[in-house]
């Protein structure tokens, strides 16, 4: 019988704290502290006060693609225009295709390569199974034995 039944029944035993622990302290999980200035508000923001948003987190200018100074006035638009999407990109390398194996070539040594695989795979684990079929035979011809004597 276990004793917890015995003490559960049993009208003098008086259960103790063994471990103190403190009752207004929470162990679960604790809320972050918020700031009084990110408080949610449900009032619609006036035109005023939108502007005063927009303006306070306008995004930065990205720089300019002609590789000018920000700095510097440009009032027409050709500079930008001279530099062509060709130039800005690298010359193209030439490609040796005496480098390269055909497709035809590439497939069947793919497949050659995963048949050798599972062929080595499927040998090894028949070798495994093998090896654990003889040892559950030798241990129950031990137990037999054992039983005979």
């Amino acid at each position: 019988m276990s004793l917890s039944r015995y003490y559960k029944s049993s009208h003098s035993f008086q259960p103790e704290e063994i471990v103190k622990h403190d009752g207004g302290k929470k162990t679960a999980w604790n809320p972050l502290p918020r700031n009084e200035d990110q408080l949610f508000s449900s009032r619609p923001l006036i035109e005023s006060e939108l502007q005063a948003h927009s303006t306070a987190k306008a995004p930065a200018e990205p720089p300019p693609l002609n590789g000018t100074p920000p700095d510097s006035t440009a009032t027409d638009d050709t500079s930008a225009q001279d530099v062509s999407a060709d130039d800005r990109l690298a010359p193209a390398e030439t490609i040796d295709p005496s480098n390269y194996i055909e497709l035809a070539v590439a497939e069947q040594q793919k497949e050659e390569a995963y048949r050798r695989g599972f062929e080595e795979g499927c040998a090894e684990e028949r070798k495994r199974a093998e090896e654990d079929f003889a040892a559950a035979g030798r241990a129950l011809l031990l137990a037999c034995r054992q039983l005979d004597t």
